[in-house]
């Protein structure tokens, strides 16, 4: 009888304990390497903007690229067809908005003038994107589509105001942590 179990221990053998260990130490020493990692990676303001112009210009590409192929279509009913072409182009160029924002506010913090900013270049891309597609074959550039882009944009914009005006009203309002704290212990 081994010694350990004497005493009412499990009598594990000795190479699972280290291999136990040595996997814990493994995982802890990886994590905290990671953590270090992503800790530079996503504080460090130059790796920030290349990622934020990454992001946008692979989303300009994807527009592009979309904009390109003839005859693109969802082979459903032309109501339909119709419908889910305009909340693509709505969709899409609200998220350029917000990349184009993005892009900007990294390097100004004046959040109006770069919301302005960003809807004025999604709504140049369109333009742009529009006249693209009239030399593609089975695709026209249309102002309606122009006026969808323009849809997205706009709400993508004014979205992205109204959250940052209530972030601005919070301190003005008497919010603060400790209120909230407040709030919670009232809460069912």
């Amino acid at each position: 009888m081994r010694e350990s179990a004497k005493f009412g221990k499990p009598s594990l053998p000795l190479g699972v304990f280290f291999s136990a260990s040595a996997e814990i130490f493994y995982f802890d020493l990886v994590s905290k390497f990671r953590y270090h990692i992503d800790m530079y990676l996503f504080s460090h303001e130059k790796i920030q903007k290349i990622e934020a112009w990454a992001a946008l210009l692979v989303w300009m590409g994807a527009i592009f690229y979309l904009s390109n192929q003839p005859g693109l279509g969802f082979g459903l009913a032309p109501f339909w067809e119709f419908v889910l072409r305009k909340i693509a182009h709505m969709f899409e160029y609200g998220v350029l908005a917000f990349l184009f924002f993005r892009v900007f506010s990294l390097t100004d913090k004046n959040r109006n003038k770069n919301l302005f900013w960003a809807f004025v270049f999604s709504v140049l891309y369109a333009l742009t994107d529009e006249y693209h597609q009239t030399f593609i074959y089975a695709r026209e550039g249309t102002l309606r589509d122009v006026g969808f882009d323009i849809a997205g944009s706009f709400i993508s914009v004014w979205l992205l105001y109204l959250h940052n005006r209530y972030y601005e009203l919070l301190p003005k309002i008497g919010y603060s942590k400790e209120s909230e704290k407040e709030v919670d212990q009232w809460r069912v």
